[in-house]
């Protein structure tokens, strides 16, 4: 049978196993926090570089948007021009052929005017 000290050594060895056991255990436990967080940050990291190439490549078909838009703007602009040149030639020859007229019938009217003035002349010369 055990005496009354043998139970206390056994009780404490077993109390000092157990203290061993539950600092192990903590230990385990803080280790097993600190590598649940180094894995949650870890995968903070890859969200966030995640979002961020999302981001980019969002950006990058916006811009492609942009620059086809531009390119047909560019293109609608340089057809305009082009309209407006032609239409712009077109009245240029209006107005030189209208100019012309005008001029055909100035001189028309000094030539009659002329021969109106001749005519008088001479009618009023004899006098």
């Amino acid at each position: 049978m055990e005496t009354d000290g043998d139970i206390i050594s056994r009780l404490q060895y077993q109390l000092k196993e157990a203290e061993e056991e539950r600092r192990k255990a903590a230990q385990y436990g803080l280790k097993l926090v600190e590598s649940e967080n180094l894995l949650q940050n870890q995968l903070d990291e890859l969200q966030n570089d995640m979002n961020f190439e999302q981001e980019k490549y969002t950006l990058q078909r916006e811009v492609e948007l942009k620059n086809r838009m531009l390119g047909s703007l560019n293109i609608e602009c340089e057809t305009l021009k082009q309209q407006q040149n032609v239409q712009l030639d077109a009245l240029r020859r209006q107005l030189e052929t209208l100019h012309g007229q005008e001029i055909k019938e100035l001189k028309n009217k000094v030539h009659y005017t002329k021969n109106k003035m001749n005519l008088l002349f001479i009618v009023i010369a004899p006098f």
